[in-house]
């Protein structure tokens, strides 16, 4: 399995190259965002990709017959290079660029310091006087700006602190880093995940893991032990039995997981190797996330993750142990509003916060999924599929079925449409205000959501043999044209976004609605 991993693996490193600076006179030797260093279409490297760093590294020391760059002198010095263009391209603020000028973001601040970290505990004779300077404003940056709101981003920014801290010269206040560890460790909720803009996603969840895991290594903290094994407790529920996992009842619309932290700790929890075990199984198939991830990811944390994996993967070649989906299994969580069941053949996965999206698979895969209502208002878009703590939803089991109900409101939205002016204000706010518009930008692009007026309720049955949903509008408005919304969130997400065989399956129904107005169909199983 080993050698058949790594052979999936290297159809990609030479692309991943390829995003690399490599001519050694360059004064962007190292560079990984191939838009600034080559295309030339930015006048400014977005810091994030430097992640690629640690696909460089494996590349570079993993150990098989088969890896043609094992101790290449070449790909070694490049790992050295996108170092230290990592730290000629720090901001005065300590923090990095990874969307717009003078940014000071704090994803591209904590992502990269976690990968600097990770290559200088490795290569610590890559450790300059200008790096440790560059490392230790970064790290006090980042304990200066909590991320509350995507816990995935706040998790890498503690690995970097947590490896950080064990390099040469490179000073910490435990104070406030343990301060921080405790609130991210509190945030976890007691069904596994934690939050990301409103509630769990699987994909920034791995990512979580990813971070977990480096952090459990560097300091045996028993409270991220607890934390792995909860989250991964969580993710094993929503494997469905042709082993995919659900994409829309993410929060953030994620279509993918990443494996390394489950590789490492697939040593010690057998279902963390079970679900890693799944990540790789199908890299020979079109549709495997790494062959449809762009360059952009390859070289954030999708590519690294599942490089560094590798280095872990005879960890996880053991024997397995039933999941829940190998079971008859039925739960409903209620903290995030889910509903799972498993059967010998079918897996239902109901998400009540994003307006009762209902997924289900059999053993081929999915082969049905309603993602709820559109409807056209003027110029704008009104949508039930949103994740929306303002829903109100129920669970309840009667008479041998289970009946969910989800009531609320349309959410109005309008789609961004990137402009020359927009731009232009944007540079010249960057500017003067530097990451003090990043509040706003979020607003405009993931957190948008306006009361359209337009009221639904969605009462969903599951049976022995049959999914029936009922759908309701009541408007005291004028007439709507209302339509069943495709695969398709209006949430902004950069990572998500990919093709998935689930928008093939979609189906419209138009409904022409004047004051109270209602569908019915059912789902068979």
């Amino acid at each position: 399995m080993e050698k058949g991993i790594w052979e999936q693996l290297n159809m990609h490193s030479q692309r991943l190259l390829s995003q690399v600076d490599r001519d050694p006179d360059s004064p962007t030797y190292g560079c990984l965002d191939r838009n600034f260093w080559n295309y030339k279409i930015r006048d400014f490297a977005s810091i994030i990709q430097q992640q690629g760093i640690l696909v460089l590294d494996v590349l570079y020391s993993y150990d098989i017959e088969e890896n043609v760059y094992k101790g290449n002198a070449v790909i070694r010095s490049l790992i050295k290079g996108g170092v230290e263009f990592w730290a000629r391209s720090q901001l005065q603020t300590g923090a990095f660029n990874e969307y717009y000028p003078n940014e000071s973001g704090f994803p591209p601040t904590a992502f990269s310091l976690y990968a600097v970290s990770l290559i200088l505990k490795k290569y610590p004779e890559f450790q300059s006087e200008l790096v440790t300077k560059t490392i230790i404003k970064a790290v006090k940056w980042l304990l200066k700006h909590p991320e509350k709101e995507a816990l995935n981003q706040e998790s890498a920014a503690l690995a970097g602190i947590a490896i950080a801290q064990t390099l040469t010269g490179v000073l910490v206040d435990k104070k406030k880093f343990e301060v921080r560890l405790q609130q991210f460790y509190d945030a976890q909720h007691q069904e596994g995940w934690f939050d990301e803009y409103g509630g769990p996603d699987l994909g920034y969840l791995s990512v979580t893991i990813d971070s977990l895991w480096d952090i459990f290594k560097i300091t045996k903290d028993e409270r991220a032990l607890h934390a792995l094994t909860n989250a991964v407790d969580f993710i094993s529920q929503f494997l469905t039995v042709s082993n995919d996992f659900p994409v829309m009842i993410n929060s953030r619309n994620t279509d993918y997981l990443v494996p390394y932290g489950l590789s490492g700790f697939g040593s010690m929890n057998k279902k963390a190797a079970n679900l890693c075990r799944v990540l790789y199984s199908n890299f020979t198939s079109s549709a495997h996330i790494l062959h449809k991830t762009d360059d952009r990811y390859l070289t954030h944390y999708i590519g690294q993750s599942y490089f560094r994996g590798i280095l872990n993967i005879s960890s996880v070649l053991k024997d397995a142990i039933p999941m829940p989906r190998d079971e008859q299994y039925t739960t409903y969580l209620a903290g995030c509003k889910i509903f799972i069941s498993h059967t010998s053949d079918k897996s239902i996965i109901v998400s009540l916060k994003k307006g009762g999206i209902v997924n289900v698979f059999d053993n081929d895969g999915i082969y049905k999924a309603d993602y709820g209502w559109r409807a056209k208002i003027k110029n704008r878009m009104a949508v039930t599929h949103w994740q929306n703590d303002e829903y109100n939803c129920s669970y309840a089991i009667s008479d041998d079925q289970m009946l969910l109900s989800v009531r609320g409101y349309f959410s109005l939205h309008k789609y961004v449409r990137p402009s020359v002016g927009g731009h232009i204000v944007l540079r010249i706010l960057s500017f003067f205000l530097g990451n003090r518009i990043m509040r706003w930008l979020k607003t405009l692009l993931i957190f948008s959501s306006k009361n359209s007026g337009l009221e639904f309720r969605r009462e969903i049955s599951i049976q022995k043999t049959q999914v029936q949903v009922k759908d309701t509008f009541v408007s005291k408005n004028k007439k709507y044209i209302i339509y069943e919304a495709p695969h398709y969130s209006l949430r902004h997400v950069s990572s998500a976004g990919r093709f998935v065989d689930e928008e093939l399956i979609a189906e419209q129904e138009i409904v022409t609605l004047s004051g109270t107005g209602s569908s019915l169909f059912n789902i068979q199983l």
